[in-house]
């Protein structure tokens, strides 16, 4: 033999191999109880015979009960037993069963004595009940979702919101040496630029039997942080105090602050703006004034869990500079349990220049009661 045509029958020969060894990528395999394998497209199942389309051997006719399992590349058409039709891809299954893959029903494993027939794709169009059933499960599948989302944004919505309602029993000195009632509520809204705060409360006190006063305030003050720490804010504060003869008084300030430090458990915050204050009373009188608002939020953790707070608010007027409303509130509160808390609370209220005569310039109070906390 020459040296060209013994390379040229190692190339045939080497071509040969790899055509007989390596079976096409598209075929459909099935699996012999006797533990053969054969490869193929497969054709159709019907009356208990499967057709096999195969490349070296033309059309196999073959026993249904004398296969194990089949894999196929293709969707097929599959008719049951009980006349339920579905099209999907089978995989080798285990133990008697086949595997199959379904778009409708996902993967499901069937008897091999539960298939009554395989047919192409076309020909296993699914029956009008399945069709409204399938119909039936999308819908369903699409407001299952919807609601999934809808609970998602509301547990966002509730985890945005933290405070607390305090029930308080105590004392006031200064004008009033009295025993108090007082509820006291705060809600904040926090996002990554913002923080809304909402505060309400009301007090209730006797002397002597004889109801001493009632006095009530509302506040609300939203912070946007433009930069990381530094912010702009908007404060509305609405009070009422009966002793005092005050019907209202509207303070409303624009202004800026800064976040000196947010630390795991400490904050320091404080904040200057100017705005009006109105004043109306009983008897008809009212005063309206330009005022400044010095502000200066601070809170500690103690021990482990519990929390020391500080709000200090500064009312100086523009126009007397005599004239000075000062508001400090220091509060200490520590958890009883996961949303009951044990709390104690001192406020002292100036007021430079206050509107009787018989009016001291100080009260104080001391108080002290439960917070349930959300």
């Amino acid at each position: 033999m020459t040296k060209i045509n013994a390379y040229r029958f190692g190339f045939f020969f080497f071509g040969f191999i790899v055509l007989t060894a390596v079976e096409p990528t598209f075929a459909d395999r099935i699996w012999l109880e006797n533990g053969d394998r054969i490869s193929g497209e497969i054709a159709r199942l019907a009356d208990g015979k499967l057709t096999l389309h195969t490349p070296y051997a033309g059309d196999l006719t073959l026993e249904w009960k004398e296969i194990q399992s089949l894999e196929t590349d293709k969707e097929i058409g599959v008719i049951a037993a009980n006349g339920d039709r579905i099209t999907g891809r089978f995989s080798r299954g285990e133990n008697g069963e086949m595997a199959l893959q379904s778009s409708l029903l996902g993967n499901i494993a069937i008897q091999k004595d539960g298939i009554a027939a395989l047919v192409p794709p076309g020909e296993a169009g699914a029956p009008a009940e399945l069709k409204t059933a399938q119909a039936e499960i999308q819908s369903l599948t699409k407001e299952l979702g919807a609601a999934k989302q809808k609970a998602a944004d509301l547990q966002d919505i509730g985890k945005l919101w933290s405070g607390g309602v305090s029930l308080l029993g105590g004392a006031r000195m200064g004008n009033r040496e009295a025993y108090n009632l007082f509820v006291k509520s705060e809600a904040k809204r926090t996002t990554e630029t913002e923080l809304l705060t909402l505060r309400g409360n009301f007090g209730y006190s006797e002397s002597e039997g004889l109801v001493d006063t009632t006095e009530a305030s509302l506040q609300s003050n939203l912070r946007i942080f433009y930069a990381k720490d530094r912010y702009v804010f908007g404060d509305l504060k609405l009070e009422h105090d009966r002793f005092k003869d005050m019907d209202l008084r509207v303070d409303g300030t624009l202004g800026a602050g800064y976040r000196f430090w947010k630390v795991e458990r400490s904050e320091l915050m404080g904040d200057l703006g100017f705005g009006l204050s109105e004043e109306i009373y009983r008897n008809g009188d009212s005063s309206t004034d330009a005022s400044l608002r010095a502000s200066i939020e601070y809170s500690q953790m103690l021990f482990e869990k519990s929390k020391l707070s500080q709000l200090l608010t500064v009312y100086p007027s523009v126009g007397d500079w005599g004239d000075v409303r000062l508001i400090s509130e220091t509060t200490f509160l520590t958890p009883i349990s996961n949303s009951l808390s044990w709390t104690i609370n001192l406020t002292d209220e100036f007021d430079s220049q206050p509107s009787r005569e018989d009016v001291k310039n100080n009260d104080i109070s001391i108080r002290t009661g439960l917070q349930y906390s959300f």
